[in-house]
């Protein structure tokens, strides 16, 4: 073992033992060693949270962040499908969609952008344990508002069992930016609306959670941005059932129109989500190691590269 100006270094020695007079180093372990390694890391930050790290699994979860294949980083794909992190059905799209080419919070990998796509059919969710609760997560940007814009349609899904609502479909008015839950066979009965003071229609990333939990004979609709509870409303004479498939960008989201810009990080749960993972998808120190980028000045002028990419640990 060798100190050199106060860092650390681990020196692995060829075998046989050499003498004194023939040394040889096989390899050295330092700070040099780990700065000039890879800034790439196999998952993001918010995927390694909910999949790794959370003690409450999602019943179905879909990061978005494919392809792992390079070559269709950006490239529009006529028929994308998404992975489910546990092995679960994907989610399918019929039209182009853009992969991995909207650059997302720090502890997100890129998300695919889907104004121009379509997603058909429900992906399933696993069996859920209760009827009397469900959350929907997700991440999700919409574009600056524009007077061509129409009701912007992010997510539509289904309950099982007998509920007043065979399905849910959650917009973004185009009049007053609102976060709308409606009846999603006709599309015509709005059950919640939050209306915020500032647009949504701003392309800003945010982390939406919409709960919605028995009451008696009601249900109580919860919404929640960026981990903060913003509306919460009761509908009264109603019966819910569990999320049972999720189908994000409907058809009827008139794509050329619509203000949607990306989305990802679909989560669905049968109980209360864990906390942290706003925190996660924006880059918690430790997990986006933006902070230790670059070799300082000293080591520098010691001799060792100059290194721009972001170290592990």
């Amino acid at each position: 073992m060798v100190v050199l100006a106060g860092a650390l270094l681990l020196f692995a020695w060829a075998t046989p033992s050499p003498t004194p007079s023939q040394p040889c180093i096989r390899s050295c372990h330092g700070v040099t060693r780990r700065l000039e390694q890879s800034d790439t890391v196999l998952r993001s930050a918010l995927y390694r949270r909910i999949t790794e790290v959370d003690t409450i699994r999602p019943l179905g979860y879909w990061s978005m962040e494919d392809p792992v294949n390079t070559a269709q980083t950006g490239a529009a794909v006529t028929t994308p499908s998404f992975a489910e992190a546990f092995g679960g059905p994907p989610i399918q799209f019929t039209s182009a969609v853009r992969m991995a080419s909207q650059q997302a919070p720090g502890g997100s990998a890129p998300l695919p952008n889907v104004n121009e796509g379509i997603a058909t059919g429900y992906a399933a969710t696993r069996t859920a344990s209760t009827n009397d609760f469900w959350a929907v997560q997700f991440a999700a940007v919409v574009r600056t508002a524009n007077s061509t814009f129409v009701d912007t349609s992010l997510l539509q899904f289904s309950q099982g069992g007998s509920p007043t609502w065979a399905s849910l479909e959650l917009w973004i008015a185009s009049s007053n930016g609102a976060f709308q839950v409606f009846d999603g066979v006709d599309g015509l009965t709005k059950l919640f609306e939050y209306i915020p003071t500032t647009t949504l229609y701003d392309g800003v990333w945010r982390y939406y959670t919409l709960t919605c939990e028995k009451s008696g004979t009601s249900v109580i609709f919860r919404l929640y941005i960026n981990d903060t509870l913003v509306q919460s409303s009761t509908v009264v004479s109603t019966t819910m059932g569990a999320v049972s498939g999720v189908l994000p960008m409907p058809d009827d989201n008139f794509p050329a129109t619509s203000g949607r810009s990306s989305f990802g990080h679909l989560g669905v749960y049968d109980q209360t989500p864990p906390t942290g993972h706003y925190t996660a998808l924006i880059g918690h120190t430790g997990e986006t190691r933006y902070w230790r980028t670059t070799t300082t000045d000293r080591q520098h002028t010691e001799g060792r590269p100059r290194i721009t990419g972001a170290a592990l640990w």
